[in-house]
C-alpha cells in the first residue's frame, strides 16, 4: 500500500508543538556520536548526488535534523531516499514524500524536493522527514484531518493529500537552526 503526502509551503496553518520522541531504552544500542552520523550517514539514507552536501550541512549544522536522522536509522527495515523533483512550474507543491508499507510496517520513503528555490530545500527536507516520523509514530492523519493543525491540501476532503501543523513546525525550527549556525565545511556543487 503506498500513500502519498504533498506539502505546498504557500498555505497558512496554525502551528501545533512538536514533541520529538527520542529517547532510549536499557535495550537499544548505544547511540551514534553526532560526528559519527553527519560524516557517515545512515547506510538506510540514499540522497541524490546534488543534494548530498546540503544534508551532511544540515546534519552538522541543525540539532533538530540529526535527532530526524537518528530516528529514522534506529528503523533497521527502512530505506529512505532524497530525490531532486522535476516537476511542471504550474505545480503549487514544493516537496512530496511517498511512503510503501508491508504488512503494516513503512518500508520505504520516497522524498522528493523541487530546488528551483534553493534557499527552502533546508525547509523542505526537514518538513518531509518529519511526515516519515509522524508515521513511525503510528499517528493515523486521516483521523486527525481537521484537528490538531492537520488539513488536507488538495480540494478533495477524502482523498487528498494531507499536511500536518507539526512537519511544518519541524521545518521551519530546522531552517533557522541551520541558519543559525556557521558552516562547518563549504557548499560544494551545483543546484541541477
Amino acid at each position: 500500500m503506498s500513500s502519498v503526502i504533498r506539502c505546498s509551503l504557500g498555505l497558512v496553518v496554525a502551528l501545533t508543538s512538536v514533541p520529538v520522541a527520542l529517547g532510549a531504552t536499557g535495550d537499544d544500542p548505544p547511540p551514534v556520536s553526532a560526528a559519527a552520523l553527519c560524516r557517515d550517514l545512515p547506510r538506510s539514507l540514499r540522497v541524490d548526488p546534488h543534494l548530498r552536501p546540503v544534508v551532511l550541512d544540515m546534519c552538522r549544522r541543525a540539532p533538530t535534523f540529526r535527532r530526524q536522522l537518528a530516528r529514522i536509522a534506529e528503523e533497521p527495515d527502512l530505506v529512505v531516499t532524497i530525490d531532486v523533483w522535476r516537476v511542471r512550474w504550474s505545480d503549487r507543491a514544493r516537496a512530496r514524500t511517498q511512503l510503501d508499507r508491508e504488512l503494516g510496517h513503512l518500508r520505504s520513503a520516497g522524498v522528493q524536493v523541487r530546488v528551483d528555490e534553493a534557499e527552502r530545500v533546508v525547509e523542505l527536507i526537514a518538513h518531509e522527514f518529519e511526515h516519515i516520523l509522524e508515521q513511525l509514530d503510528n499517528i493515523d492523519l486521516h483521523l486527525w484531518v481537521g484537528r490538531s493543525g492537520v488539513y488536507r491540501v488538495d480540494r478533495n476532503d477524502r482523498t487528498g493529500a494531507i499536511e500536518t501543523g507539526r512537519a511544518r513546525s519541524v521545518g521551519r525550527k530546522v531552517a533557522a537552526e541551520y541558519a543559525l549556525a556557521p558552516p562547518l565545511q563549504a557548499r560544494t556543487g551545483n543546484w541541477p
